[in-house]
């Protein structure tokens, strides 16, 4: 989550944004201003914004704990790394 978490809401010219793209796995693009991470569904390529990525992992999360717990998770607390920024605590939060 952390390496997801620091391209979250930064643009391609952001210098951390260059380190990630350069490490990453996956391919990262530019697409309309915001990095999108190219997926490979088997049928067809989507381009996905970090924050939807995010947005699966946290879904799975609640659900593994729900299985693990019998109840659902609803308050829950997520850290961060020191070194996010606002927009990326912010972008987070809204997911």
């Amino acid at each position: 989550m952390t390496l997801l978490g620091k391209v979250v809401r930064l643009c391609s010219d952001d210098p951390q944004a260059q380190k990630y793209i350069t490490e990453s796995k996956c391919l990262v693009i530019e697409k309309n201003g915001k990095l999108r991470y190219e997926i490979d569904t088997g049928e067809e390529k989507k381009f996905v914004h970090p924050e939807d990525v995010a947005r699966l992992i946290f879904s799975k999360m609640k659900e593994t704990a729900h299985s693990v717990l019998g109840s659902d998770a609803n308050d829950v607390v997520i850290t961060v790394p020191f070194d996010f920024g606002e927009k990326q605590k912010n972008a987070l939060g809204y997911v």
